[in-house]
């Protein structure tokens, strides 16, 4: 029996170790890099455990680090949250600061369990959100997943590229 050919659209489910905060940030911030050497825009998502496990911070600390290096990160919930108006403030963003690239960072895709199936719906979402933009994709490309100690994920393998137990999130 002939090996059947893997299909493009499937995921790897593998242990992913568990980062600190600031290593997740920085892992993040190093992937993000990397595939903005090859085009002009990224997409990151973030999926979590709860309330307060540290999504805006880390969305806001991605998009700071980011304008260093002249790229604006564009921080929305959900990429269904995008209208025409979202566009223009990007482009005006862009061109008043001189910035020349875009990192699209949707910060509340999901709650604790991202699968392949919800991994490929969501890059179907993407690729509508941005059909119509010089930003087009046909992913995200980044899936970034956020706990605390007190809120763990339930699951252990999960389709994530970079998973982080966020230490300094306020205890509720």
């Amino acid at each position: 029996m002939e090996d059947q050919p893997t299909p493009q659209n499937t995921f790897e489910r593998k242990e992913i170790k568990m980062l600190s905060f600031e290593e997740g940030l920085a892992e993040s911030l190093r992937k993000i890099k990397e595939i903005l050497k090859n085009k002009d825009s990224a997409v990151v998502a973030f999926f979590a455990t709860g309330r307060g496990v540290g999504k805006s911070t880390l969305a806001t600390r991605i998009a700071d680090s980011l304008r260093s290096d002249h790229v604006l990160g564009y921080i929305e919930h959900t990429p269904e949250d995008l209208e025409e108006s979202d566009f223009e403030s990007i482009e005006w963003l862009m061109s008043e600061r001189s910035l020349g690239k875009v990192v699209f960072i949707f910060n509340q895709c999901d709650w604790d369990y991202l699968d392949t199936a919800f991994r490929l719906k969501y890059d179907e979402i993407v690729e509508k959100a941005l059909e119509d933009t010089k930003w087009k994709t046909d992913k995200i490309d980044l899936w970034i997943g956020i706990s605390t100690p007190s809120q763990p994920f339930f699951y252990k393998a999960l389709s994530v590229d970079i998973l982080i137990c966020n230490e300094l999130a306020k205890k509720e």
